[in-house]
């Protein structure tokens, strides 16, 4: 929960407040209308429809892959790696110029460096962390992070 307290992007899921109720943990968070994974399922019901509820044009692909990127940048430049960055894990609401898009569910999240995490957070993802469909290639291949040539700012 400290990672997310000190979340200061748009494009990342920024924590508002924790509190105990009843013995209870809760989390208040931003309010998250849908996520990537139903957005494509409604794109995909409604792609033959010559009227769509739900239009994806190219300037909004262009401005969600933006913010996706920029969010994931931010990530990288505070030395977290997500580990499960998935279409369920990326939500998206309506705002007044458009959609939103924010990174979430931050419960896989791994600091890569010893000076700003804890030692017990260095561990190395493994295979069985994230969902399986969506694991990097290194993983795989028991590589370290910095061979992620793959990836959007290597």
């Amino acid at each position: 929960m400290t990672l997310l307290h000190q979340m200061r992007q748009e494009n990342v899921l920024k924590l508002i407040n924790v509190y105990y109720d009843s013995g209870i943990l809760h989390l208040v968070l931003p309010r998250v209308e849908l996520d990537l994974e139903k957005v494509i399922e409604k794109y995909k019901q409604e792609e033959n429809k010559v009227i769509k509820t739900f239009p994806m044009d190219e300037n909004m692909i262009k401005s969600l892959s933006w913010q996706l990127l920029t969010g994931i940048y931010y990530l990288h430049s505070r030395n977290l790696i997500h580990r499960d960055l998935k279409p369920s894990n990326i939500g998206i609401s309506k705002v007044n110029t458009g959609w939103k898009l924010c990174i979430i569910d931050f419960g896989s999240v791994r600091c890569t460096c010893t000076h700003r995490c804890n030692s017990s957070d260095l561990e190395m993802s493994t295979v069985n962390v994230m969902t399986p469909k969506y694991r990097a290639p290194e993983l795989y291949y028991r590589r370290t992070y910095s061979s992620a040539g793959w990836s959007s700012f290597k």
